[in-house]
């Protein structure tokens, strides 16, 4: 099936089929709509991307940057070296390739600076004492850790890359195991008063599926 334009369609969902032109475009909008309409990044922020490497991050990255350049919003990214051997290396050095392309200012964060121990370090000592899993404490250092490096860069906003899919599924986690109040946390921005100490984290993928992020970044290379 064709665009509406008689160009081929590369996407079709939501009664639509798009081309190329057309799809990247839509989704642009919808960002530009979800970052307007819930007041996400104004004039006057220093905007801080948490950016993993990862095609959520890189394209919530692309599209900030994007919306941000004609008002004059500054925009950097930050990164959190984790430390896990054999992996890291590879998605820091492609994110530093994909800065320097568009002249973003990158910043890095590290476990071992914070906590004065990498990931896997850590994820030893935590087995074998608490019995948690790396995903357990990853998470939680380093959302704490983005928070305290942005905090000292000046940021007063913190994107990421959660997209429709990703929000949809903490939703119903957090339902099948009874953490409703952890739902709260969810939306286009979390916190909706700033507190001291913490920078509110915003999510323009916030009505963009996991699909047409993949796309859009395959689109764009």
């Amino acid at each position: 099936m064709d665009c509406v334009c008689g160009q081929k369609a590369v996407y079709q969902g939501s009664g639509r089929s798009l081309c190329k032109t057309h799809f990247l475009d839509a989704v642009e909008k919808k960002v530009e709509r979800t970052i307007k309409d819930f007041d996400l990044i104004k004039k006057g922020d220093n905007v801080c991307v948490a950016a993993s490497g990862g095609k959520d991050s890189l394209v919530a990255l692309f599209l900030v940057k994007k919306y941000a350049d004609p008002l004059g919003i500054p925009v950097f990214a930050l990164a959190v070296d984790e430390g896990i051997a054999g992996y890291r290396e590879h998605t820091l050095s492609d994110l530093r390739t994909f800065c320097g392309h568009l002249k973003i200012p990158l910043h890095f964060v590290s476990f071992k600076e914070n906590y004065g121990k990498t990931l896997d370090e850590i994820h030893e000592k935590a087995l074998k004492q608490f019995g948690k899993k790396p995903c357990t404490v990853c998470g939680v250092f380093r959302r704490a850790s983005l928070n305290r490096k942005a905090r000292e860069l000046g940021a007063t906003k913190l994107v990421t890359g959660h997209n429709l899919d990703d929000e949809s599924q903490s939703f119903l986690m957090n339902v099948l195991l009874g953490n409703m109040s952890h739902n709260a946390s969810l939306g286009p921005i979390t916190g909706l008063q700033e507190r001291e100490g913490f920078i509110q984290r915003v999510k323009p993928l916030y009505f963009v599926t996991e699909k047409e992020t993949r796309l859009y970044e395959g689109l764009q290379n």
